[in-house]
């Protein structure tokens, strides 16, 4: 919200403020829209007004939610309560906050589902009605001081160490910051390929507490979020905290002095070494490009790159480029670079399911822009829409029936019809062209793997003259270019390898020695685990962000799962200085009975399907990457800490 007498319309003088008004009601979700009329006035009864619609999609789409008398309707309510809210360029106070009771059912009213209660608290705690944040205030001064001695080191400078560094930073704890890079950003910074962008909605991408609503795109692009990651760092002072050019190779926990010695190389080669009190691991698991492992590869006379390392150096207009891989990045990029080559190849193992996003490319007009940051809890709102329509609201589609036909393509009734769904989507884009249709329909069940945001420009991009998809495993490469199992050879110019990360693998870059010297490799035998996804046994102080099975698969935001984490990791430093105990361990048998449930819960999941291959899954078949419940439920069992899950010492 802006202060009294600041209205956001000035800042658009090419556009009068009734206008900014109308385009913003045009643009609006109207159920968020009437939540924030009730924030306004307290009227309750408007939901009784205007009953929702019934959805007949149950994915992103642009069905209307009421009829448009209704919507008429909407749109007058909502300019007399914003010419009263508003008035003589002055914010009238809110209402009442809502009840717990009213909350729920306008939760309800907004999802268009019976809600389990879990998701009051969660409500609460992100409209700041009640449930403050419990990181914020370590109530005494005794606390305070003993957290300003500790000492962490955080290794990785992208958003999940961003994230990490503002807790620290407000608890007043000290700091140090450790990242290969030349510059901060992670993945934003090394991903460079044209049309590299998000998949989750803006509004579901900025750390709660360095918010950015002014996003010019619904879906941005790797800048503009590479400038936000960068803003952040500078507008904090994070990143005078950072060793730049650095690399973790070696972590051993000191048992007798209850710290983290750390072992270094810079880029000239030196060798250095700290000591911290704690350790959190930000390195993410997508930042080690995946090549494969193809035959001959070393023997092809063109260049050669992985999309995550891309060539700028390299024209690729009037060449012909083969691309191997038909994942996210490839949607991404090869629309962009189809145009300008001479033949585009596209080798492709399995097609993805492609999700309608009409707004995948769009930059969002100005009046959405100041609804969102001017409207009270209209983005709250908006982004709770968000993360139910596209986390939690797909979550029962995504369950196993163990009861259901046991093919390959589906895995329940409701997943068959997210699949018919789905197929008839992209066959409406085929026109009519059947074996495109059977290239481009995936033979695995939909919430296997991710889903890609589509908006029509890849199978646009696969019928144009000079692209070819070929749906054939690659038996080698040679000089010349692309053998298929057929035998045919595929003659190329440029290889973009478009073929993802090693994710299902973890910290296989650093030597990490725990208590009684057992390095972590040999502990996890090729599984890894953390409790929480935060914390292993038998490393006291160790902490990882986005560690084994916190991935998301039903396109929720990551920066929800960063949030969950550094919270986590700030209350279990309070126990260390609320106890005066110097290490804090999670028990053996909650690590282990976690693994079990990881296990079990993701073998009931589209994703932990055994005709699904994936890089979610380790050599062994095992799910290591993700999250097998409900997204709430990991901010229900992350917000505070069971101390009898740990030994403190």
């Amino acid at each position: 919200m802006t202060e009294a007498g600041a209205l956001k319309a000035t800042d658009y003088p090419d556009l009068p403020r009734d206008d900014l008004v109308e385009e913003a009601l045009r643009r609006a979700h109207l159920p968020s829209l009437l939540m924030s009329i009730i924030h306004i006035t307290g009227d309750m009864s408007v939901m009784d007004r205007f009953p929702i619609k019934p959805r007949a999609w149950i994915v992103d789409d642009q069905q209307p939610f009421f009829s448009e008398e209704q919507t008429a309707e909407i749109f007058d309510l909502a300019r007399s309560v914003f010419a009263t809210y508003f008035e003589n360029g002055h914010l009238k106070p809110l209402a009442s906050a809502p009840s717990q009771q009213d909350l729920r059912r306008m939760m309800n009213y907004v999802a268009g589902a019976d809600l389990p209660e879990q998701y009051v608290p969660f409500l609460h705690a992100r409209l700041g009605v009640e449930a403050p944040d419990p990181t914020e205030k370590w109530a005494s001064e005794a606390l305070r001081k003993r957290g300003s001695d500790l000492h962490v080191a955080i290794i990785g400078a992208g958003m999940s160490g961003a994230q990490m560094s503002l807790r620290l930073s407000q608890m007043g704890i000290d700091y140090t910051i450790i990242d290969r890079n030349p510059d901060v950003g992670g993945t934003w910074l090394q991903n460079t390929y044209p049309g590299c962008r998000i998949d989750s909605s803006n509004q579901l991408y900025s750390i709660s507490m360095a918010p950015r609503t002014d996003w010019t795109s619904y879906f941005p692009e790797r800048p503009d979020i590479f400038k936000y990651v960068s803003d952040v760092y500078d507008k904090y002072d994070l990143r005078s905290h950072v060793r730049f050019g650095t690399t973790v190779t070696e972590l051993e926990f000191l048992e007798d002095k209850s710290q983290w010695l750390v072992r270094t190389i810079d880029a000239d080669g030196h060798e250095n070494s700290l000591i911290a009190d704690v350790v959190v691991t930000a390195v993410g698991h997508l930042s080690r490009p995946k090549f494969p492992d193809v035959p001959g590869s070393e023997k092809f006379k063109g260049p050669q790159f992985h999309s995550a390392l891309w060539r700028h150096d390299i024209d690729l207009s009037d060449k012909r480029v083969a691309v191997i891989g038909s994942g996210a990045s490839a949607l991404q990029f090869g629309p962009r670079v189809a145009p300008d080559t001479r033949e585009m190849l596209i080798f492709q193992r399995t097609a993805p399911w492609l999700v309608p996003t009409p707004t995948y490319h769009l930059e969002v007009p100005q009046g959405e822009m100041w609804l969102v940051e001017n409207v009270p809890h209209y983005a709250d709102w908006y982004r709770f829409w968000l993360f139910w329509s596209v986390a939690d609201g797909v979550y029962d589609m995504a369950k196993v029936d163990p009861h259901w036909n046991g093919t390959p393509l589906s895995v329940s009734a409701s997943n068959q019809v997210l699949r018919e769904q789905l197929t008839d989507y992209i066959a409406s884009q085929c026109g009519g062209d059947q074996e495109l249709l059977e290239k481009c329909t995936p033979n695995y069940p939909p919430c296997g793997k991710r889903f890609i945001r589509d908006n029509g420009s890849w199978i646009k991009m696969l019928q144009r003259d000079n692209v070819s998809l070929i749906a054939e495993g690659i038996r080698e490469i040679t000089e010349e270019g692309v053998i298929t199992e057929s035998g045919a050879l595929w003659p190329a110019d440029v290889i973009v390898y478009g073929t993802g990360y090693s994710g299902s693998k973890f910290f296989e870059d650093i030597k990490i020695t725990g208590k009684n010297g057992v390095e972590i490799q040999e502990k996890w035998q090729g599984d890894p685990g953390a409790y929480l996804g935060i914390a292993i046994a038998g490393y006291p102080n160790l902490f990882c962000m986005y560690g084994p099975n916190t991935g998301n698969v039903t396109n929720g935001s990551i920066i929800f799962n960063f949030e969950c984490q550094s919270a986590y990791i700030m209350q279990c430093l309070k126990m260390l200085a609320e106890t005066g105990k110097s290490q804090i361990d999670v028990k053996d048998k909650v690590y282990e009975d976690y693994m079990v449930e990881m296990d079990e819960g993701n073998r009931k999941m589209a994703w932990g399907s055994p005709y699904v291959d994936s890089w979610y899954k380790n050599d062994k078949g095992r799910t290591t990457a993700n999250w097998p419940h409900l997204a709430i439920d990991y901010w229900v069992r992350t917000f505070t800490p069971n101390e009898d899950d740990f030994i403190l010492s």
